[in-house]
């Protein structure tokens, strides 16, 4: 048998086995396909109604800006799931205003529930490190140096791990410790971590 003539007999041992699965395939992306649509018609508008509370927040319009927020918190848990980043996304910008706002209880189990989520996605992503910073800011504003100092701690090793010691963003968590360091008297450490700054600098 020629080259050419096993080819064709190949391709005709086949060809029933694709008319019985092209079907079966046609039907699966029938399926799946309308929901990709919805998903991303959903991701999208959310995203933008997240800019537009983000540009409240900023311009200081704190009662629409929490309406906002409070309203993507309830949609991402509905349209993307609890655990999903929108979640955790949504949490995190609420508890930013409720510290704005000095609401410091309402916004520590705001930042636990953006941390947990983050941390069961992503232990190492750099927007772990951004929720444990800002829920250090919050521990320090109350006084609890000791828990801010861990927490910037477990920050700052995230931010090193994923950019390199002299990344300027490990270069601001550096900063917030000295700072940290220099309030609680700690001379030696918040000088030897100023000189590490400047030299990422």
């Amino acid at each position: 048998m020629s080259p050419v003539e096993t080819i064709i007999s190949k391709v005709a041992e086949i060809e029933p086995v694709w008319l019985l699965v092209l079907p079966l395939v046609a039907l699966a992306l029938a399926m799946v396909v309308p929901k990709v649509r919805t998903w991303l018609v959903r991701h999208k508008h959310w995203e933008r109604s997240m800019v537009a509370a983000q540009t409240a927040l900023q311009q200081g319009r704190y009662a629409e800006a929490e309406t906002m927020f409070l309203f993507l918190l309830k949609k991402a848990e509905e349209d993307f799931g609890p655990e999903d980043p929108k979640v955790a996304s949504a949490a995190r910008n609420l508890a930013m205003l409720y510290c704005l706002q000095g609401k410091h209880a309402d916004a520590e189990p705001l930042l636990h529930r953006s941390l947990a989520i983050m941390e069961k996605a992503d232990p190492e992503n750099i927007e772990t490190s951004a929720i444990l910073e800002q829920l250090a800011g919050l521990c320090e504003v109350q006084g609890r140096y000791a828990a801010t100092e861990l927490i910037l701690q477990r920050s700052l090793a995230i931010r090193e791990r994923a950019l390199g010691p002299d990344h300027p963003h490990v270069a601001n968590v550096l900063k917030h410790l000295a700072v940290l360091y220099k309030k609680i008297g700690k001379k030696d450490e918040a000088n030897r971590l100023d000189e590490r700054t400047k030299a990422v600098h």
